[in-house]
């Protein structure tokens, strides 16, 4: 697999955080309240999206990483350092973010059933629920993705080495299944939104506490296919442009805005992760400060914690008599204000739980069993959020 990159990809850190935000958003307006009509703009409640760009980022950066571990073969050792990595990354904070959405459950003693079906906990606890096992998406919403991505890592060490030993074949396999994968997503598997008995028919790509194994894995191949071109001299040179950078950035807000169907979202993603990656302009050099570079340390705690400081302004809300329904508009300016202070708060309650809970725990996971030095640096510096 050649060239063999090393370094930092400082640019996709900012990206990371402002994505994470964006999801917060989304939910905001989706639990909370909303302040933009879908007549005035899809922007946000497409923002469900940012998800993909998770997973195809998330391909990218595993390959930065990993890819010379599995280059020649699967040892059992390098297989375990690698799964123990991606445990500590991931498992610690969602494991506690359910323990706590669990707890407030039977504090508040609500209904067993829906968001809060205590029969589900066993599929969170093992990563499961983004298989087809509940009947509709239950507790920390956002961790459907964290199973959904657990179970590509898995499939990581195989692809990789494929690549790595049939790379012409790999590559035409690799992508056929992308292609494969995503239109069994919008077309073939069942839609079965008990909130929505439209959503059969609605062919986009959210899908997540059912199929949601399927969209993760279809990203995640884009993202490790994506590197193989990021590999390639040419293309950098060619993609290191500011101009081209901010027309990709402005095409996909325009896509997001207008509501362009979600599968031209996923080459326009892939694209302006390349840009990102390759760009040493004035693009590169916004990006790269430090209040961005923060927001991206803590993306991840921003993603699982936003979910559950949702459900707590929505209790606190009920009982002083508010109750949200999609028909309920708020002037823009109020709405947008009371946003801004949601996600003011979520970043003090992110930060807090990034150096008190994720840090701690996955520093604590990979010096207890020995990872890899040179993989812990990697994760540690250039790549924290992968």
């Amino acid at each position: 697999m050649k060239p063999s990159l090393t370094g930092n990809i400082p640019s996709l850190t900012p990206l990371r955080g402002i994505a994470a935000l964006l999801v917060a958003v989304f939910h905001f307006q989706s639990y909370l309240l909303r302040f933009v009509t879908k007549d005035e703009s899809m922007f946000i409640d497409k923002c469900y999206l940012m998800v993909d760009l998770f997973f195809i980022m998330s391909g990218f950066l595993i390959m930065h990483v990993y890819k010379e571990q599995f280059a020649e073969k699967i040892t059992l050792k390098a297989f375990k350092k690698f799964v123990l990595a991606r445990f500590a990354r991931i498992y610690p904070l969602h494991f506690i973010t359910l323990i706590l959405l669990v707890g407030l459950f039977y504090f508040e003693s609500l209904k067993p059933k829906g968001l809060y079906d205590p029969g589900a906990i066993v599929s969170h606890i093992f990563l499961l629920h983004s298989f087809p096992l509940n009947r509709e998406v239950t507790w920390n919403i956002p961790s459907w993705s964290i199973s959904a991505e657990w179970w590509s890592y898995m499939l990581f060490p195989v692809l990789c080495l494929f690549l790595a030993k049939r790379k012409v074949q790999a590559i035409a396999i690799i992508f056929l299944g992308i292609v494969a994968t995503y239109y069994a997503v919008l077309y073939v598997v069942p839609r079965h939104d008990i909130y929505d008995p439209a959503a059969d028919k609605l062919h986009d790509l959210n899908v997540n506490y059912d199929y949601g194994f399927l969209r993760s894995i279809a990203g995640f191949m884009t993202g490790m296919l994506l590197y193989l071109l990021y590999g390639v001299d040419r293309v950098r040179s060619f993609f290191n442009s500011d101009i081209l950078c901010g027309v990709c950035m402005l095409l996909i807000i325009f896509a997001l805005h207008k509501a362009i169907p979600d599968i031209f979202l996923v080459p326009g993603f892939a694209l302006l992760i390349l840009t990102l990656t390759c760009n040493k302009g004035k693009i590169t050099t916004g990006l790269n400060n430090k209040t961005l570079h923060f927001l991206g340390d803590i993306s991840y705690s921003i993603y699982l914690i936003h979910f559950l400081f949702i459900i707590f302004i929505e209790m606190v809300a009920y009982k002083f008599g508010y109750r949200y329904h999609s028909e309920l508009i708020f002037p823009f300016f109020k709405g947008a204000a009371l946003c801004i202070l949601y996600l003011l708060l979520l970043i003090v309650l992110s930060a807090v739980s990034y150096h008190i809970i994720e840090k701690p725990c996955r520093n604590y996971i990979n010096r207890k069993w020995q990872a890899n030095n040179f993989e812990l640096q990697k994760v540690q510096g250039s790549l924290k959020d992968a």
